[in-house]
């Protein structure tokens, strides 16, 4: 067993006896006894607590200069596990200065129990899974014993999860709020709703989006939610913000002109106009990223441009704009665009 495996209290006592948890507050591995008298003092039972099953990624840059270290946190662009100090070191850089830094030892919530309103936190994910959950103890134990998951290999690395699939499940359940909420708006919809006080039998409507927690929030529920310690860290985003940012296409914006975005870039998670998009994927390093319309911005180009909104029925595969009827029929009788191919599907 390496000096890295031993519980770090006993070791500072020349007693070498194997770790068991790791905090990430404290940055210490401790044995069972060491782990229990942690979390019974005042200064440190709110600390986080993860059972080395889970936690056993090691610190990448360490490992390279032959230390052993343990990595606390990963860098998503450069799938990197990094410790504290190292972590540091890699934001100061100018060329990673944009780079999204996550805990891996941070704790997920249960998927099944989520949506049954309950909080659990995970332990396993499945390997097989299109799809994968994060699960606790129960529901991974559930999971391998229906007839057709049975079979699927469970992980307990929950940092491969976090690198792997959180980031895209949750850029994947934004875009869903978003167009979800243009839709209703569009289609004279009831808005979401507040879902503590839905659960509550309580009718309030929603404000506010934790993306951490996935759930929408009224004024006074989130409020309770940024005061809670364990949520500090959160993501919590304003949906009106949401629906700016669909609205809206980001470059044009970037240069202080609001134009509608029609088009979203998956890679990027970037809203574009149909100008933007050329343009975007003309570059070398954006060439096959997936850029595809939005669901809920199929409005015909030209009228907005004329301030009405009315829904399209056609797409033109030469200037990629889209049109409605009135407007096809022109762009059909005109010299220019006579030739122009339009076609009604436009997802």
């Amino acid at each position: 067993m390496s000096e890295n495996q031993f519980c770090d209290p006993c070791s500072s006592r020349n007693l070498m006896v194997a770790s068991t948890h790791y905090c990430q507050d404290c940055e210490e591995k401790y044995c069972d006894t060491c782990t229990t008298s942690h979390q019974n003092q005042k200064a440190t039972k709110d600390h986080r607590i993860m059972a080395n099953n889970i936690f056993k990624k090691m610190c990448d840059p360490c490992n390279v200069n032959s230390k052993e270290t343990t990595g606390s946190y990963v860098c998503e662009e450069c799938e990197e596990f990094l410790c504290t100090e190292c972590k540091a070191h890699h934001t100061l850089q100018k060329q990673n200065t944009d780079h999204t830094i996550k805990s891996i030892v941070e704790k997920i919530h249960c998927d099944p129990c989520h949506r049954a309103d309950r909080r659990e936190h995970a332990r396993y994910f499945c390997q097989d899974c299109t799809d994968p959950e994060p699960l606790c103890q129960t529901c991974a134990n559930q999971h391998q014993a229906m007839k057709m998951t049975k079979n699927h290999k469970l992980s307990a690395d929950i940092a491969t999860y976090i690198l792997r699939y959180e980031n895209t499940q949750k850029r994947d359940t934004i875009k869903s709020i978003q167009e979800e909420i243009a839709t209703n708006m569009d289609h004279g919809g009831d808005q979401k709703m507040c879902e503590p006080c839905n659960y509550n039998n309580i009718t309030s409507t929603a404000v506010h989006y934790c993306e951490d927690c996935d759930e929408r929030y009224c004024n006074k529920c989130i409020l309770k939610h940024n005061s809670n310690r364990r949520f500090a860290h959160h993501n919590v985003v304003n949906l009106n913000d949401l629906m700016k940012s669909m609205d809206i296409c980001e470059p044009c914006k970037f240069n202080n002109d609001n134009v509608r975005a029609t088009y979203i870039c998956e890679n990027c998670i970037e809203y574009l106009c149909g100008d933007c998009k050329r343009g975007h994927l003309s570059h070398k390093k954006q060439r096959h990223h997936n850029v595809t319309p939005l669901l809920s911005s199929f409005f015909c180009t030209n009228c907005q441009g004329l301030g009405n909104t009315v829904n399209a029925t056609n797409f033109c595969t030469n200037c990629e704009d889209l049109l409605c009827e009135t407007c096809s029929a022109d762009h059909k009788s005109m010299k220019k665009t006579r030739g122009h191919t339009l076609t009604p599907d436009m997802a």
